[in-house]
């Protein structure tokens, strides 16, 4: 705890240094422990903190953002896959023998019984992230959001190849249009038959359900850009309308939410990004948030599994300690494996990758995204 805590320290010294885009690493912090909080209480009816469960949601809207802001930055499209592969690959490789060695864990100890077939093959696919998208199990929880994130750098990578980055709003605007329209129809018409069969089609399918969150994002970066004009907020209007269509694709039942409150989430998402690309939401950035959002993507990875299989079991199972100190210790316990991995693997790993990369392909190294 004390190399944490110097650790903690040192980055809180360096607040000023870099103040670019301070809030969005906020939010970013705040998305992973809203997720962190709601895995924690997720058994547990007195303190089910159940609207953490869409946090996702709002992690998309800051990478529709940021990726729409990178791709507008780097000069070639092998300076965007360099950079997106170092940001994402190395800790995710990390956290996911973690997991693995705690599954083994578990079955060894906890079910004593063999391991589940597949299990390493479920891991060797999983290291390409490419599980869910060939039909392959995730090891843990939170990885699903990684094949939704794919391809939609796909899909953005594609148009800056094809030089349509210009015209991402209208192509993105048609596939959330057509994805509402399907969920209009198969809401109406009864799931059997060809329909039936229809509906299970384009509920397999990853973006179309988040379109509108990552098309949000961007229209907020085109706001932040100068673009002010009133079609960018009448646009984000649609685009929030549009997303609370997709309740029942969010699965929000399994949090014992109801539409109207995933809709309230949602909104306050919304209304963050109107209040930071109009300059208002500097009262969220401070050292905690500032140091969650730098620790985010590993916190997100790392934390449903060893919560869930072992922190709880243990801490309120066995000591019996109160439901609400065992979640203080869980967080505690994983901010600080996230921190570890975060400043000895992530970042030091990113660097060394993207470095190395950049300077084989002779792309000049420049000031991160």
């Amino acid at each position: 705890m004390l190399l944490v805590n110097s650790i903690y320290l040192s980055h809180f010294m360096q607040l000023h240094e870099n103040k670019r885009l301070n809030e969005l690493d906020a939010l970013r912090g705040i998305a992973a422990i809203m997720v962190v909080v709601c895995h924690c209480t997720l058994f547990h009816e007195e303190y089910t903190f159940k609207y953490g469960g869409i946090g996702v949601d709002l992690f998309f809207m800051l990478s529709g953002f940021v990726i729409f802001m990178t791709l507008n930055y780097v000069k070639t499209g092998k300076e965007f896959v360099i950079k997106r592969f170092a940001r994402l690959y190395p800790v995710y490789w990390a956290c996911l023998t973690l997991t693995l060695l705690l599954i083994v864990i578990d079955y060894h100890i906890n079910y004593q019984k063999p391991l589940p077939d597949g299990l390493f093959i479920d891991y060797a696919v999983g290291l390409t992230m490419l599980q869910r998208i060939v039909g392959i199990n995730d090891l843990d929880g939170p990885y699903w959001s990684l094949a939704v994130e794919l391809v939609f750098y796909a899909l953005m990578f594609l148009l800056y190849k094809l030089k349509l980055l210009h015209r991402t709003v209208p192509v993105l605007f048609v596939i959330a249009l057509v994805e509402l329209i399907m969920q209009l129809l198969l809401h109406y018409l009864p799931r059997t038959g060809i329909v039936g069969n229809i509906y299970q089609i384009e509920a397999s399918l990853l973006l179309p359900h988040f379109i509108p969150l990552f098309l949000a994002g961007i229209l907020f970066y085109q706001i932040y850009d100068g673009k002010k004009g009133i079609s960018n907020y009448l646009l984000i209007a649609l685009c929030f309308v549009m997303q609370t269509f997709e309740h029942e694709s969010r699965h929000i039942e399994m949090f014992n939410m109801v539409p109207g409150e995933y809709n309230a989430t949602l909104a306050v998402f919304f209304f963050l990004f109107i209040l930071f690309v109009n300059g208002k939401l500097g009262f969220i950035v401070n050292g905690v948030t500032l140091f969650l959002g730098r620790i985010s993507y590993a916190l997100y990875l790392f934390h449903q599994y060893i919560i869930i299989r072992f922190i709880i079991p243990y801490f309120n199972g066995v000591l019996h300690l109160s439901y609400f100190v065992t979640c203080i210790i869980a967080i505690t316990i994983v901010i600080a494996i996230a921190t570890l991995n975060t400043f000895l693997i992530d970042e030091p790993l990113r660097k060394k990758i993207k470095t190395s990369l950049l300077n084989k392909h002779r792309i000049p190294v420049k000031k991160p995204l």
